[in-house]
């Protein structure tokens, strides 16, 4: 999915690395991507609700989270961040399931291009949020009282 946007975008990806839920071995893998070059960083798995997962606690040890979870869905569970001067950009599980539109390309396109938004620029996306490709089909009822 990852090589496909960056396909896509054309963006050149520099480092790759896979690592168990640790925080620190999240943490050292990401410094490593950017003493390789990164000026921007993905991360894959580990963002649920879910108190074990590490990903946003090594994502914080480095930087500042300006957002856990995003008004879009899928990967509502995202996280967008800043480490100095590179963004980084946890994306959710949702991202597998809905390759061709997610939050990637309405987040992480804005990161690449050096827009980095507020948590207030974040909340406002909530309206519409729901991605094309998601929205369900849905049947209008009316209510008669």
């Amino acid at each position: 999915v990852i090589k496909a946007k960056a396909d896509k975008y054309g963006w050149g990806i520099v480092y790759k690395e896979i690592v168990p839920d640790d925080e620190n071995k999240i943490v050292e893998a990401i410094k490593s991507a950017v003493n390789n070059g990164a000026e921007a960083v993905i991360v894959t798995g580990g963002t649920s609700v879910d108190a074990t997962d590490k990903t946003p606690i090594a994502i914080s040890k480095l930087g500042k989270i300006i957002s856990y979870g995003l008004p879009i869905k899928p990967t509502t569970m995202s996280i967008v961040a800043m480490w100095d001067s590179i963004p980084i950009f946890g994306i959710s599980a949702g991202g597998i399931y809905y390759r061709d539109y997610n939050a990637i390309d309405v987040m992480f396109t804005r990161l690449m291009a050096g827009i980095i938004p507020r948590k207030e620029d974040i909340a406002m996306m909530g309206h519409g949020g729901l991605l094309p490709n998601f929205q369900p089909k849905m049947k209008l009822q009316s209510i008669n009282s």
